[in-house]
């Protein structure tokens, strides 16, 4: 009888300090269902705020290179760079990592390539409406370490990487990113043509 006292003590002291020390989770919900014969069923569901909160900002992105909004843009560009983890953010190659990160949404509506070979070069990413998008732009986006985002737009048009998407017939985006290493800002020019 005193040996399961003190273990129904030491039981109770152990669950005193883990709830006194035990820090809220938001990682999860927890359900329990009791069903017919004594059944129990748990299961829990995984409530990742910071992967929603992530996607919707790319959602948001997407939906601002849409409108031609420039500024927004090269905002949500910049705060997915602060909040992705490169150690080394200092070539084209990293700026492009954090753009198809950014833009992660555009998935949902566009097949996303790298490097498509076009016209005279390869133009940087390309989003291709998927068939049951079609009346979403295409966008080809041309990007630029410390240099300028006009000039990115320039090197669209003079290596004519639309060429790419002749077939396509509708609206085309084209999107020029600059970053740029003194103000560690994001620039954009968006520009909408029709093919």
């Amino acid at each position: 009888m005193k040996k399961s006292k003190k273990g129904m003590a030491a039981l109770m002291a152990l669950a005193a300090a883990f709830l006194m020390f035990a820090q809220k989770s938001e990682a999860c919900t927890r359900a329990v269902y009791l069903g017919p014969d004594n059944m129990v069923i748990t299961g829990r569901t995984m409530d990742w705020k910071e992967v929603i909160d992530s996607v919707d900002a790319s959602k948001k992105l997407l939906e601002a290179l849409w409108r031609k909004d420039e500024v927004v843009v090269a905002q949500g560009i910049d705060k997915a760079h602060r909040e992705i983890s490169i150690l080394k953010y200092n070539d084209e190659n990293s700026l492009s990592c954090t753009i198809n990160l950014a833009f992660y949404f555009a998935r949902e509506y566009y097949t996303i390539v790298r490097e498509l070979p076009s016209g005279k070069g390869f133009a940087d990413i390309c989003f291709i409406p998927r068939k049951i998008h079609s009346e979403k732009p295409a966008v080809i986006i041309e990007l630029k370490w410390d240099k300028d985002a006009k000039g990115a737009i320039e090197q669209i048009k003079e290596r004519n990487y639309v060429e790419i998407l002749k077939e396509y017939k509708g609206n085309l985006l084209l999107a020029g990113i600059n970053y740029d290493k003194k103000s560690k800002k994001h620039e954009c020019v968006i520009e909408e043509i029709c093919l």
